[in-house]
């Protein structure tokens, strides 16, 4: 587990390197408790919605707000400047 988010880290992805790793210090707190044995059954269905929904709708939003920004910005300028 350690090398693979590490090597993320190193890969210049540290956002996704922090999700794995929590997601694998959730997976081992719950599998290997006996207090936590109902969570065994809607962790994964948890990890799923916030990897496969969840993660990419905010990253997208993260890699698309410097793009749009001078975009935005120029807009509400030119909108300005004609009022």
């Amino acid at each position: 587990m350690a090398h693979v988010v590490w090597g993320l880290y190193l890969a210049g992805e540290p956002i996704f390197a922090v999700v794995v790793m929590a997601i694998c210090i959730g997976a081992i707190i719950i599998f290997g408790s006996r207090r936590f044995y109902i969570g065994r059954f809607i962790f994964p269905a948890i990890t799923a919605v916030f990897v496969f929904i969840a993660l990419p709708v905010v990253y997208a939003s993260y890699v698309g707000l410097p793009i749009l920004a001078p975009v935005t910005s120029s807009f509400l300028t030119v909108s300005l400047t004609i009022i």
